[in-house]
């Protein structure tokens, strides 16, 4: 009996909790105007583009923020700090695993997978992790007037030279019953400039 009543006190207490938090947030909108992308842009360390393959909302930090597996297209921004992540994490490829992302009605950006956008990052705890500098703020619609305002702030703050692509070149080789990808992060610093090169084969199914 006891086990009952301490269960419905924690849920009531989450309950109570959480619609504080959405509380909280209701208001903050109130006469709020939200950053441009150009403004997100100039203020975040690392801006990227890239589709989102999964989500897990199931999995909740203690704070009501999840992580998202993210294949990144583009690192407008910030590709040195992208390739130490890389680098700390032994891994290769193009695809991050990106924490803090959570539900709207906690201020947080949601995404979905399927989707592309446009992220506004940050590095914490040797991971990438989505960078609040406004409500809802570590994202944006990937369209091609976002992109451009991301474009223009980096040709005003003469960060131009720091634009990446993340390239994958997939082979596949049917005879033997392989794939291989090789991905690359290439740079035009006045001509495209291959920064690093990754290659990973695969079985074919």
């Amino acid at each position: 009996m006891a086990g009952k009543v301490s269960a419905r006190c924690f849920i009531f207490y989450v309950l109570v909790h959480l619609s504080h938090v959405s509380l909280a947030c209701i208001l903050l909108l109130n006469g709020w105007a939200p950053l441009s992308v150009y403004e997100r842009s100039s203020q975040t360390e690392i801006v990227a583009t890239g589709e989102v393959l999964r989500t897990f909302k199931d999995i909740l930090t203690e704070v009501g923020t999840y992580s998202a597996e993210v294949e990144l297209r583009t690192i407008h921004k910030g590709a040195d700090l992208v390739l130490e992540v890389q680098r700390a994490s032994g891994q290769d490829g193009h695809v991050f695993n990106i924490s803090n992302f959570g539900d709207k009605a906690m201020c947080y950006a949601d995404v979905n997978a399927g989707d592309y956008y446009i992220l506004f990052l940050t590095v914490f705890q040797n991971r990438l992790s989505a960078k609040y500098d406004d409500i809802f703020g570590a994202v944006a619609d990937y369209t091609q007037e976002n992109e451009q305002e991301v474009l223009d702030y980096l040709e005003v703050s003469g960060s131009k030279v720091d634009y990446h692509e993340i390239r994958v070149i997939k082979q596949r080789f049917p005879s033997v019953g392989w794939a291989i990808d090789t991905c690359m992060v290439v740079s035009n610093t006045n001509h495209w400039e291959l920064i690093s090169s990754s290659t990973a084969r695969t079985a074919i199914a």
